[in-house]
């Protein structure tokens, strides 16, 4: 019979490398503390990789520069939030760099969370969940709370025709949604920047 140590590595090894594991994916094999102590002894076997306390994965190895690859912080951030259930949007920084404004790598990670406020240390960076009301975040997919917090990142004044070509192409590529119909709660002056980012679209 496998032991559970085994169990837990045939589970990783059955997905892509890179995928993150939380401990209580692993719930289903046996006790939390035996899942703990059994992770621990696979990470000092390095046959896994410890992110951060209670999150593991199998790194991808990439032959052309013989290097491991290591999941991102975003990636992180979202297994973090699936494991408490908490809807999330990438915010200010983050926001702008996950659309394309900005090409800066943000000092800090940072996500609107309807979770508690939250950090974590990984990668030489900080992943910052700040607490906002549920309702600021759960009527949305993803992608539509990308362009949203972008807009309320760029600011009512700052905003240019750059930026909204920007989110434009964006919302073109990843939103099947009515963008208008969709936001139509929100503060006034970020739903007219968000008619015309759409407005742009029609009249091509």
């Amino acid at each position: 019979m496998n032991s559970l140590s085994d169990k837990i590595i045939n589970r990783m090894e059955e997905m892509p490398k890179g995928t993150i594991y939380a401990n209580n994916d692993f719930y289903d094999l046996g006790n939390s503390d035996a899942i703990r102590q059994s992770l621990s002894r696979l990470t000092n076997e390095n046959k896994i990789y410890r992110l951060i306390d209670g999150y593991y994965t199998i790194p991808y190895y990439i032959e052309i520069i013989h290097e491991y690859s290591y999941p991102s912080n975003d990636e992180l951030a979202k297994k973090i939030a699936d494991k408490y259930a908490w809807n999330i949007a990438p915010y200010e920084d983050t926001a702008l760099n996950r659309i394309g404004i900005s090409t800066q790598v943000p000092v800090a990670y940072e996500y609107i969370s309807d979770g508690p406020y939250r950090e974590y240390e990984y990668m030489d960076k900080t992943i910052k969940f700040k607490h906002t009301a549920n309702r600021n975040i759960s009527p949305y997919s993803q992608q539509v709370s990308l362009i949203i917090q972008s807009i309320k990142a760029i600011g009512k004044d700052n905003i240019t025709d750059k930026h909204i070509q920007i989110i434009k192409h964006y919302k073109d590529e990843y939103v099947y949604d009515d963008l208008l119909k969709e936001t139509k709660s929100l503060p006034v002056w970020v739903y007219n920047i968000i008619k015309i980012i759409c407005e742009e679209t029609m009249n091509e």
